[in-house]
């Protein structure tokens, strides 16, 4: 077979006591394949290239074999929905970042998965349910785990704190907001080999103030429990 579509082999994952979340589509990382003029075509992302220069034997095995789990990590669960609380914080306007009555409290409350309609009015809480929905298979987790979902209640509220007045907005165009934005660029040509480059880019951001453009990849550490926590 000359396609790099390599049929993926699940590899069942015991997460102990963490209802772990099935992968809603393997996540296509390195494919290859011979185009009609006998060049071999490659589609890389980034994360292709880390597991290259960090393991040979791990590039085996997860590139070439596709040997993958067909479950989602706690930490890549807890990472995406961090990402989708800032998504829905940063997608809102700026006049709308604005500290409800009992705000602490109402956090705890989010946290704990209860829910007022009244609370859609505020931004906030509007992004930290949209963050507790996305961590729903976190809930089996004690609340002091370094993923739990009051774990990143907590953080989010700290962070919006801290970023209440933030001059950034996501940027929004024909397609709208550019959040978790799709893209795939050239990357190397020649009589042998055409290398594409594809990936996802988080957000565009524009400072509403002095109009400066930028994107970036959201990026979630444990380390930012051991912070906070010191912060307790």
């Amino acid at each position: 077979n000359s396609s790099g579509e390599i049929q993926n082999m699940s590899v069942s994952v015991d997460m102990g006591a963490v209802p772990a979340a099935s992968s809603s589509a393997p996540h296509e990382m390195l494919s290859w394949e011979i185009l009609p003029d006998g060049r071999t075509y490659f589609r890389i992302n980034f994360s292709s290239l880390s597991v290259m220069q960090e393991c040979q034997r791990k590039t085996q095995y997860l590139l070439l074999r596709k040997l993958r789990s067909n479950l989602d990590s706690p930490a890549l669960i807890f990472g995406s929905a961090i990402h989708k609380g800032l998504e829905v914080y940063y997608c809102g306007k700026r006049t709308e970042r604005a500290l409800p009555k009992d705000y602490h409290e109402t956090m705890n409350m989010i946290a704990c998965g209860q829910w007022q309609p009244e609370w859609e009015a505020n931004l906030l809480l509007r992004a930290a349910r949209a963050f507790v929905l996305k961590a729903a298979p976190l809930s089996a987790l004690p609340d002091d785990n370094k993923r739990s979902i009051v774990t990143g209640v907590w953080m989010l509220d700290h962070y919006f704190r801290k970023y209440l007045t933030d001059e950034y907005v996501i940027v929004e165009d024909a397609s709208g907001p550019i959040v978790e934005r799709k893209f795939q660029l050239p990357l190397y040509e020649d009589h042998r080999l055409v290398i594409d480059i594809f990936g996802t880019i988080d957000f565009v951001m524009k400072n509403e103030v002095t109009g400066v453009i930028l994107g970036g990849d959201h990026k979630t550490t444990s380390r930012l429990y051991d912070f906070y926590g010191m912060c307790k």
